[in-house]
């Protein structure tokens, strides 16, 4: 055709809604696209994942997530699912021969049950725990040989498998040859135990984060224990090395006629429970000379284990230079077994135990803190 021959025909005739071909002049060059930063994914913190290797907040979710749950639907088909496979295997292989013959054929349509009942069981665990009625053919429908062979690491099967899931297999397996019936019941076995497993499994996975937590929680509780008794056994004997009352003299008010130690000393086989002992008097006391003026922040006194810790109660502590001026700097006006107690510095030689009141006071341990 003539390119020139249309050029008589009027604009107007042109329809304008037609689109029109873009010419090099209107065409404008696109910008170009911005490079797509990648996407970073941003690490869990170290605290964050030092948690969850303790604990396994997310592996335990997974876990439950695939479980089997307090559902008692979902474990009464797995019961089922046990209960079949375990006479099929009876069946199969019986403690003594059966009176009419071998039971292979019906230990396949037993075994086909155990598979049914997994499949039903799996299926509401699916749908959240909650299943819908459904019919045995639509179980059957949906189920896939070759997944479930795979599944079992039995990939070969699954034209065997899918044999069983006809509309009367029970009579089909009866017509099957005793070897056929054999060789396809040792089969479904093959395959239902494994499925079977897998789906326990799920349960089993709950346990083992349980186990980890339990095994983690001992260890950090031994760890634990291990640093409080450590800071404990290095607390004591800085507090023993720092002690005033080592070596310093004492003397109480009054002995009591049985057991004691003699002053300085304040542990003696003769007297396992107290060092000292009063008879019972008006403010019985016990007063410890450091031979000279020392720094005082605290003392430690252990009550006597054994008998009585409602002796001696309010215990008051003084201090003094003179024995004459005493200054109060701590009291204890309930029960104890070892009390320790600071108070601000104070400067003294003297240090005095009593017992404002007609009472009897006798210790096992007093420490006297610079």
């Amino acid at each position: 055709m003539n390119p020139e021959a249309n050029s008589d025909v009027p604009a107007e005739s042109v329809d304008a809604n037609l689109p029109v071909a873009p010419t090099p002049e209107t065409v404008e060059a696109a910008p170009a696209a911005a490079p797509t930063a990648p996407v970073v994914v941003a690490k869990p913190s170290v605290p964050r994942r030092v948690l969850e290797w303790f604990w396994g907040s997310q592996a335990m979710a997974a876990a439950r997530s695939r479980t089997l749950g307090p559902n008692q639907q979902v474990l009464e088909l797995v019961r089922r699912a046990r209960l079949a496979s375990e006479v099929a295997q009876l069946v199969l292989e019986p403690p003594q021969p059966l009176d009419h013959g071998p039971g292979h054929g019906v230990a396949c349509d037993l075994y086909r049950q155990a598979i049914y009942w997994t499949l039903l069981a799996r299926r509401q665990m699916n749908q959240g725990g909650t299943l819908e009625p459904v019919l045995e053919a639509e179980v059957w429908r949906d189920a896939n040989p070759v997944e479930l062979a795979k599944e079992a690491g039995q990939p070969g099967l699954a034209d065997n498998i899918g044999r069983a899931f006809g509309p009367k297999p029970f009579i089909d397996f009866a017509e099957l040859s005793a070897e056929e019936q054999l060789a396809l019941a040792t089969q479904l076995r093959s395959v239902t135990e494994p499925i079977l497993d897998n789906l326990e499994s799920r349960q089993i996975e709950v346990e083992r984060v349980w186990m980890r937590r339990t095994v983690r929680l001992g260890a950090l509780a031994a760890l634990l224990a291990a640093v409080v008794t450590a800071y404990a056994l290095t607390s004591d004997v800085r507090e023993r090395g720092a002690d005033l009352a080592t070596g310093a003299s004492w003397v109480a008010s009054s002995k009591y006629p049985e057991n004691g130690c003699t002053s300085p000393a304040q542990k003696c086989t003769e007297s396992p429970n107290f060092f000292f002992h009063t008879n019972e008097e008006i403010d019985p006391n016990i007063v410890f000379d450091l031979k000279k003026t020392q720094s005082i922040s605290g003392v430690r006194v252990v009550n006597r284990p054994d008998c009585c810790p409602g002796r001696g109660i309010p215990l008051v502590v003084e201090v003094s230079d003179d024995l004459k001026t005493w200054k109060e700097v701590a009291r204890r006006s309930r029960d104890f077994s070892n009390w320790r107690v600071n108070f601000p510095k104070v400067s003294g030689r003297y240090v005095k135990l009593h017992a404002p009141n007609k009472n009897i006071l006798h210790l096992q341990q007093v420490r006297i803190l610079p």
